[in-house]
């Protein structure tokens, strides 16, 4: 396929499809989603430009791009495709701590990775090495920039490497309806999968966490004891209105340490040890933010 291209991670938020090979004019006719194939069609006058055509949820559109953010498609390859409503990641991208490729997982290999299996003690010194070599509150991918904050990159981040599912991109309701009924549907960005923020996530696990091993509680007991067992635990909230941006909050809930220790009035838990990216990044924390007013709802989550 040798006039086959694909939007590389170059441009993971997508590639601005134009009338004209000129990025200064108002002349954007769609944004092609990261991993969508395009075929070329001919170069433009400016070598830097290629007139390609893309299918945009099955509408052709014809424009011009930068063809340093496509790479060619080799011949036989084709976007990771999936039958039921599986958990989803988006691939083919080096992602590091030290840069900002949102939409994926981390690619870097870890000092260790927590796995249900283990026994509790080395649950628990997995998640405390992890959340050391996670280092939230300096590397670049969480640190907060242009009045965007990260808490829900974090948390999935988090979440990947303990190997409890969290989605980072989640199914439109048009692929979960094809999932479910047996239909085979490649994952791509923009048009099958979308970005999901702390404000989704909190809904996401009412419909979906039961599905994916996740267990609500009530009781910050509960809660904080299995996070000191090395379990995995979540707390999500919804913003009301446009408080936090409209984005609401997430947090891992984890371990207690020598120096941070849950709060406890009469043996049980008002707030819990808790790990974040936000506002405020730090590797350790203890608070009850989600009862501040300024949420509309909230869940705490164990993934048995």
């Amino acid at each position: 396929m040798p006039d086959q291209f694909r939007v590389n991670d170059q441009a993971p938020l997508g590639l601005n499809l134009r009338k004209e090979p000129d990025p200064g004019a108002n002349n954007i006719i769609a944004v092609i989603p990261f991993g969508n194939e395009v075929t070329k069609l001919a170069e433009a006058a400016d070598s830097n430009w290629w007139k390609v055509e893309a299918t945009l949820n099955g509408t052709a559109a014809t424009g011009f791009v930068n063809h340093r953010f496509l790479t060619a498609v080799a011949s036989g390859t084709a976007p990771i495709t999936h039958t039921g409503v599986f958990p989803v990641h988006l691939s083919g991208t080096n992602v590091t701590r030290e840069n900002r490729q949102y939409p994926f997982p981390l690619t870097e290999t870890p000092p260790t990775r927590r796995h249900a299996e283990d026994q509790e003690s080395v649950r628990v010194s997995a998640i405390n090495q992890l959340i050391d070599w996670f280092k939230v509150e300096t590397s670049a991918r969480y640190r907060p920039t242009g009045g965007m904050t990260f808490c829900n990159i974090y948390a999935y981040d988090y979440c990947f490497m303990t190997e409890a599912y969290l989605p980072r991109v989640w199914w439109t309701q048009q692929a979960i309806i094809k999932l479910s009924n047996g239909q085979s549907v490649p994952v791509k960005y923009g048009e099958t999968v979308n970005e999901i923020t702390a404000n989704s996530l909190t809904q996401w696990f009412k419909d979906w966490g039961p599905t994916f091993g996740w267990r609500r509680t009530l009781d910050l007991t509960e809660l904080q004891d299995a996070a000191n067992q090395g379990k995995v635990c979540i707390t999500v909230a919804k913003a009301r209105g446009t408080a936090h941006h409209g984005h609401g909050h997430i947090v891992a809930v984890v371990p207690e340490t020598s120096v941070f220790k849950a709060v406890r009035v009469n043996g049980k838990v008002t707030q819990t040890v808790q790990s974040q990216a936000g506002g405020h990044n730090a590797e350790h924390i203890v608070r009850s933010w989600w009862n501040d007013g300024t949420y509309s709802e909230f869940g705490h989550w164990i993934h048995d």
